[in-house]
């Protein structure tokens, strides 16, 4: 899809964008969609494009008079409502000052107004204080909500919109995103997109924090001398840093199924580019010739991992579950080739 090619994923979304769009087919629009999903990015695209001189199929020129003000944040006749800093929701205050005593002012400087209010921290009386505004918006005025649930809204807002919800991205999708930021490495970009369930912002907050890429080296440590640990060291020391880390079990598991996910790549294509840690393949290999490593204990590891998750969930208690998970990882990476 070539609208807004500047944001990755989405297309169906986009499609549908750019038709309501193109053919002026409403007023009010709610863009849906977990937090970290883009829906700012999206609305902010709508945005630039409603206001836009000469909008094409791609979306905003970018070199239009409307389009410099809007990028330098200065445009007047585009009015954002989201809480400042240190609060938490939207003031009916801002609402009536900022929409209802501005709606039927004419643009000054494009043809048409935009109003993007953040639907999450708008609480009932603003909802209601802004629902005559959707009820009867002049033909120049357009608003555009986000909102994590479409159902935080009241049944009488959403009647008066065309909503558009906005769809996980793929690993693939989710890894371009990081990758285009410049800021992580190939291998890293590959992991967060793994543990962020298709929400490219929650990969964005995992990049931020310095203890996830502590805890997944630790978690290759681990992995890497499994077959030469003692079963007293496994239970105890390899087991505290589980404890120690019970708040966290979720990423931690999901951690080590990413890690036993390399090991195919170096079994089948060897393909070292496809690896999340490529400078660890050396010992990586040196474990799969010493364990005599097939693919069936390798995926008797990994289901011991799943399973372990699986009890977890259903409440079992956690020092037997990860006891269990840990000797049965030793046992199928120690020496395959003597059993």
């Amino acid at each position: 899809m070539r609208l807004f090619p500047s944001l990755i994923g989405q297309d169906r979304a986009k499609e549908r964008i750019f038709h309501l769009l193109e053919n002026d087919l409403a007023r009010t629009y709610v863009l849906t969609g977990p937090k970290g999903i883009g829906k700012k990015s999206m609305a902010l695209q709508m945005s630039r494009m409603l206001l836009c001189d000469k909008p094409s199929s791609e979306g905003a020129c970018g070199v239009c008079g409307p389009c410099h003000y809007i990028e330098q944040g200065t445009h007047p006749d585009f009015i954002c409502l989201y809480p400042d800093a240190g609060d938490k929701s939207v003031k009916v205050a801002e609402v009536r000052s900022k929409v209802i005593s501005d709606l039927r002012m004419y643009p000054q400087i494009s043809k048409r107004k935009v109003y993007l209010i953040d639907g999450d921290s708008l609480g009932e009386e603003g909802q209601n204080a802004l629902l005559k505004s959707l009820e009867e918006p002049p033909s120049f005025s357009y608003f555009i909500l986000t909102v994590s649930e479409a159902e935080r809204l009241q049944k009488t807002v959403l009647s008066r919109a065309v909503i558009i919800a906005l769809s996980r991205y793929s690993e693939k999708e989710v890894t371009a995103i990081l990758n285009a930021s410049g800021e992580l490495s190939a291998s890293d970009a590959s992991l967060l997109a793994r543990l962020s369930n298709g929400v490219p912002g929650v990969a964005i907050e995992m990049s931020r924090n310095a203890a996830l890429l502590e805890t997944k080296s630790e978690i290759e440590r681990i992995m890497l001398r499994i077959d030469k640990t003692s079963d007293a060291d496994l239970l105890t020391g390899v087991y505290s840093f589980f404890d120690t880390n019970k708040s966290e079990i979720n990423q931690l598991l999901s951690l080590m199924m990413s890690y036993l996910g390399q090991f195919p790549v170096l079994m089948t294509s060897g393909r070292t580019e496809d690896l999340q840690s490529p400078y660890k393949t050396d010992m990586m290999n040196r474990m799969i010739e010493t364990s005599g490593l097939t693919p069936e204990r390798l995926m008797r590891a990994s289901e011991c991992v799943v399973l372990a998750s699986k009890a977890l969930a259903l409440n079992c208690s956690f020092e037997p579950t990860i006891a269990r998970m840990l000797m049965t990882l030793k046992k199928e990476f120690t020496n395959a080739q003597s059993s």
